[in-house]
């Protein structure tokens, strides 16, 4: 895992076969990065996901953790979605671990 450090929350990359899930109505995304605010989750041919859409969902880490979540999407850009959180957000220390 590697950090970028440029924004308000401390946003955490997580390389390909240790991602986190997001599963959101029918659809389950591969999570890129992810801060104590928003995540990124990666785009698939299929994705549900459009911007200014609402989501409810729930994350994934492994070995199996799981959070609830609730945001909206801010964006869907080349090969990702951005969703910021706006009720449940993640803990700082459950996307350390």
């Amino acid at each position: 895992m590697s950090f970028i450090d440029r924004r308000a929350h401390e946003r955490v990359i997580y390389p390909a076969g240790q991602r986190p899930t997001l599963t959101v109505g029918g659809g389950t995304y591969e999570v890129l990065d992810c801060s104590e605010r928003g995540l990124r989750v990666a785009r698939t041919g299929a994705a549900l996901l459009e911007a200014s859409v609402d989501v409810q969902g729930r994350v994934r880490f492994p070995p199996g953790n799981e959070v609830m979540i609730e945001g909206v999407v801010l964006r869907v850009q080349g090969d990702a979605i951005a969703i910021q959180f706006t009720g449940l957000w993640i803990p700082r220390d459950v996307i350390l671990r």
